[in-house]
């Protein structure tokens, strides 16, 4: 074993005939680009929303391809603390924007509580519950389900 191999690269090169690193440099490179495209979607759908001008979703896009590359040379412990740092970003905007729009989501509940019948709850769980029904195939599992269904429904 080299000093700077891994325990898990090992233990995959052992149990996968030596082919261990390739496979966990394939998983490194599947999730990191599958997070790249997540989060490029993510933040473009965001963008989009704010401000539909092509011009500025094109130069989004270059800036994330130019970020990508640079992140990609950069020092690990450097792109780590980036990711970080716009993650917390992120978060801290959403929390504002979740107090900001806390009363109407309260409002809207409140509406929708006063609509909300006991006959109508009622039928939306009866309608959950024998959709789930179908799924289970085992008969130990159906009876339990049915059991608990009219428990809920009686109720």
């Amino acid at each position: 074993m080299h000093r700077r191999e891994s325990q898990s690269q090992a233990a995959m090169d052992q149990q996968f005939f030596g082919y261990g690193g390739i496979i966990i440099a394939v998983f490194i490179l599947l999730f990191a680009f599958s997070t790249i495209l997540g989060n490029y979607f993510y933040a473009q759908s965001n963008l989009s929303f704010i401000v539909d001008n092509k011009k500025v979703t094109f130069a989004f896009r270059v800036i994330v391809v130019i970020m990508t590359a640079v992140g990609a040379v950069l020092g690990v412990q450097l792109v780590w603390t980036l990711a970080d740092l716009f993650m917390a970003f992120l978060a801290i905007i959403n929390l504002m924007m979740v107090v900001a729009l806390s009363p109407l989501v309260f409002e809207l509940m409140r509406d929708y509580k006063s609509k909300k019948t006991e006959e109508n709850l009622r039928y939306s769980m009866r309608r959950i519950f024998l959709t789930n029904c179908r799924m289970i195939t085992s008969g130990a599992m159906r009876i339990t389900v049915r059991t608990t269904l009219k428990i809920i429904i009686s109720k």
